[in-house]
């Protein structure tokens, strides 16, 4: 009968805040009012942490609430994480602890997005804590391991040897015992590695408990003994009384029954001038126990449970209530005392049945037959004897199946540790290889746009050398073609991904508006300053840091045509030389709209010159022809190199949709129609799987091509991250996870730019056990053919990537009224647009609808071939209008 454990914990591993008063409150009221609204959140959650000291539960919860709103519409992680704190904490506080634990999830989560690990490590021990009081061990376990690792990251021994001792209390109340004992050796170690007495005593004190359970009682005795030594040099009177009454209980299970009561009654003077009530009333019922032993003192054993009782009344703990009604009623049997026998005893039994204290109801149902007995009252003495034996046989079999369950539970722990392992390895994979395509990407237009700079130059160069020597004619006329050539490879490569080698050219990323963001290396070798010295001296505008005076009509056409420009400007190095440049200007357009300027300033000092000295010097024009022809074969050069670029991007954008092997395996009655409309696709299908649902979706990225591409990439990595590491079971779930990390990648902050990065898409899944197939999309209806009737379900209009509001709280998630033989149709806008027949009219929704249900009959092979010739025909020679993907699955 003892607290040891909860207490210790709290002590150990949090930090409790102080109350605050009146006029802290209205401080903080009067803070919120004066402040900006993105700066109210955190105030919000300040006065919500006061609420909760002060116990008002439903201030705190709606104050939370209005802090996490206004956090989510700034993004502030930190701010949303506090908020979801407070709203546990709120919850608990009700009572609602399953409220809470899914609120505390939340905050973890935000802690780690917003980066504050300490935080995160402290409220994952707070759940940890919340767990073992509900007993679920496992998940109490997990956090405190978690824990556990990041303090160790940190190399912090003090927390890292709280977390150990956490985690030994929980596998002690768990019944598993030798976990427990060398969690316990382990933070014990820390503790002396660093001096931390309290712990050491501590860490005595558990090991002590579990050789008491396993009745190793001579080592619980010097675990025990161990633990006062250093609580009596460190004058804690409340862990000194915990010692001695943990020696008192083991002496009275060896019946050494004196040094039981020394030891005893040591504690029970500290709690009393303690003024710990609960503790008391505990210590004084061990006594009871020992005087009842003792057929002689059964008047002070009474004494002593009557005072236990007293005190458990006034405090109203049920558990110890019933307890001394059960040991006092023992005891009136003993004297003979039977109708006070009975009273004591049925009251005790009832509340023990009450709150299902299993091992007090079967002792309560033994003494009750007894005290029958004695009254020759043999029928009720029979009945409490069969519930008795029955109580008895229910805590043997439920001991039984806790073994049991345990062999389960530690294979299932083992099993789910060994997923996250691998789950953590192929998450480090995957962001690894993301950052290596961004960083290609990134780089591949100013890499496009530095070779048509270089072909350009090439060609003026070409005629300048014509007005000295029409000998050069035909090799011109060969460079005007490479060029066309290079040219029409760079729209194309526009769209794909390529690395850009380094150049000597001066390579500047300026906005829409010309403020100039970003410039490479070849920059500072040109020019010889650095992006800052350059702003200090020039200014950090393209427009007011070029001599060419008519820039800002070169900048306007390069806008309004949506196509570069070339022209001409002097500079002058940092070392005062005067440089003469070539400058190609070029607009990169994402979404239909200009977001970047791109200026390759080359270096034309020497073209410059040599225009003079072509005129002068027509003797060197054959070896300038032979220089000509080495530039001509580096072209060549490196024309191979971005077709070869090309090839390989096309297979990297292959590489995210599902094999045929898995597609046959999770879906074998389906097909799939797949064009693209340029080599990459701004459409893909994804097929997905875990323990209890098989997944399947059409996606149509914003735009086509490049732009789509990487969305495509986004989004599939995304739907795999839901499935795979967060566990998002249901569609519509899956859409908001899908919603809020695409917000979160895109940097959506801006209303003016909001979803114009996105995608619209129809996502099912079909559950593996009763086949139920839910359905939830965006903007991509589905359509289900039963026999010759075809149902089409409605999506959300809400989009991907724009944040929740009031208007809209979550998408839909519906439940197909589908059954075997029925055949899902997913697909994007692809096919139903495109342009073509006598009219050149768009194919339509309503005559697409008519095709799939008058061939859902066929094999689902040949819906693919018959569906894909139709739309071969109907396009004809007209260009195909955006990406086509169409999806059937026969259930």
């Amino acid at each position: 009968m003892r607290n040891i454990f909860l207490l210790l914990i709290i002590i150990l591993c949090f930090n409790i805040r102080p109350g605050f008063s009146q006029s802290s409150f209205e401080t903080i009221e009067t803070q919120i009012e004066n402040a900006k609204e993105e700066d109210r959140p955190a105030l919000l959650n300040d006065l919500s942490m006061s609420c909760l000291k002060n116990r008002e539960f439903e201030k705190a919860e709606e104050v939370a609430k209005n802090a996490l709103q206004i956090a989510r519409k700034y993004n502030d992680y930190c701010a949303i994480a506090s908020a979801e704190r407070n709203l546990s904490g709120a919850y608990k506080g009700f009572g609602k602890k399953e409220a809470a634990i899914e609120h505390y999830l939340n905050a973890i989560r935000f802690y780690g997005k917003c980066g504050d690990y300490i935080t995160q490590a402290k409220v994952q021990n707070i759940l940890a804590n919340l767990y073992w009081q509900e007993s679920q061990f496992e998940e109490s376990a997990i956090l405190y391991s978690k824990s556990l690792k990041y303090w160790e990251s940190k190399d912090s021994i003090m927390d890292q040897g709280k977390c150990l001792l956490a985690l030994s209390n929980v596998y002690f109340k768990w019944g598993k015992y030798q976990n427990a004992n060398d969690y316990n050796l382990q933070a014990q170690k820390l503790f002396e590695k660093i001096n931390f007495e309290e712990g050491q005593s501590t860490c005595y004190n558990t090991r002590g408990a579990i050789n008491e359970k396993l009745e190793n009682f001579d080592k619980a005795i010097e675990y025990y003994t161990k633990s006062l030594e250093i609580r009596l040099r460190l004058k804690n009177d409340f862990l000194i009384s915990e010692a001695y009454n943990n020696l008192g209980i083991v002496y009275s299970c060896i019946e050494k029954y004196d040094t039981a009561l020394f030891h005893l009654d040591k504690a029970l003077e500290i709690r009393e001038k303690l003024g710990l009530k609960l503790e008391t009333a505990e210590t004084k019922h061990n006594i009871g126990l020992i005087y009842r032993n003792k057929d002689t003192l059964l008047s002070v054993a009474n004494r002593y449970f009557e005072d236990a009782l007293l005190v458990s009344r006034e405090i109203g703990v049920e558990k110890m209530i019933s307890e001394n009604l059960v040991a006092l009623g023992g005891c009136f049997i003993l004297q003979n005392k039977y109708d006070q026998a009975l009273a004591a005893l049925i009251e005790g039994v009832n509340l023990a049945e009450k709150n299902d204290i299993r091992d007090l109801i079967k002792e309560g149902y033994n003494e009750l037959s007894q005290a029958y007995d004695s009254l020759a009252d043999y029928k009720q003495a029979y009945l409490y004897y069969k519930k008795y034996r029955a109580a008895r046989d229910s805590i043997y079999d439920l001991e039984k199946n806790k073994q049991i369950n345990d062999i389960q539970t530690q294979y299932e722990t083992d099993k789910k540790e060994q997923q996250l392992e691998v789950q953590d390895l192929q998450l480090k994979q995957k962001d690894a290889e993301y950052s290596r395509q961004q960083t290609m990407l990134y780089s591949a237009i100013a890499g496009l746009v530095v070779i048509l700079g270089f072909s350009v130059i090439l060609f003026r160069f070409y005629r300048q050398k014509q007005k000295a020597n029409r000998l050069l004619h035909k090799q011109r006329d060969e460079i005007t073609r490479q060029r066309d050539a290079i040219h029409e490879q760079a729209i194309e490569l526009e769209k794909l991904s390529i690395v850009a080698s380094e150049t000597d050219n001066a390579v500047i990323i300026a906005d829409a508006g010309g403020q100039i963001e970003w410039v490479n290396d070849g920059f500072k070798r040109l020019f010889g300053f650095t992006l800052e010295e350059f702003f200090e001296r020039n200014g950090s505008n393209l427009i007011k840091s070029s001599s060419e005076s008519n820039i800002q009509h070169k900048i306007a056409e390069c806008i309004e045509k949506r196509k570069s420009v070339m022209y001409e400007s002097s500079a002058v190095r940092k070392d005062n030389t005067k440089l003469y440049l070539q400058t190609t200007l070029t607009p990169v357009i994402t979404n239909g709209e200009i977001s970047k300027l791109i200026a390759i300033d080359s270096d034309i000092t020497k073209i410059k010159l040599a225009e003079i000295e072509i005129l002068q010097q027509k003797e060197e024009i054959t070896a300038q022809r032979d220089q000509i022809e080495i530039q001509h074969g580096q072209i060549q050069l490196k024309n191979k190199h971005i077709t070869d670029s090309i090839r390989y991007a096309l297979r990297i954008q292959q590489a995210i949709l599902p094999s045929a092997s898995m597609i046959n395996a999770l879906l074998p009655d389906s097909f799939i129609l797949y064009r693209p409309k340029d080599i990459v696709s701004g459409d893909f299908y994804w097929i997905g799987e875990n323990d209890k649902r098989i997944y399947f979706s059409v996606v149509d990225c914003t735009g086509h091509g490049v732009p789509g591409a990487f969305m495509s990439m986004v989004g599939s990595g995304i739907l795999n991250q839901a499935m795979q590491e967060e566990d998002i079971e249901s569609p519509a779930q899956i859409l908001g996870y899908l919603s809020e990390r695409i917000n979160e990648t895109l940097q959506q902050t801006d209303e003016d730019k909001m979803v114009k990065d996105g995608m619209d898409l129809a996502l099912c899944s079909i559950d593996k056990v009763d086949g139920t197939i839910e359905f939830a999309g965006v903007h991509n209806s589905i359509y289900v053919v039963k026999g010759d009737e075809i149902i089409r379900y409605t999506p959300d209009s809400h989009p991907i990537g724009e944040p929740f509001n009031a208007d809209f709280l979550t998408y839909s998630n519906l439940v197909l009224d589908a059954e075997k033989g029925d055949t899902i149709y997913l697909f994007s806008d692809g096919y139903p647009d495109q342009k073509g027949g006598p009219k050149e009219k768009k194919f339509m929704s309503s005559q697409f609808r008519q095709k799939l249900l008058e061939y859902s009959l066929l094999p689902t092979a040949e819906q693919e071939k018959i569906l894909g010739s139709t739309f071969d025909d109907w396009k004809g020679d007209i260009e195909q209008y955006d990406d086509v993907t169409v999806m059937g699955v026969r259930i």
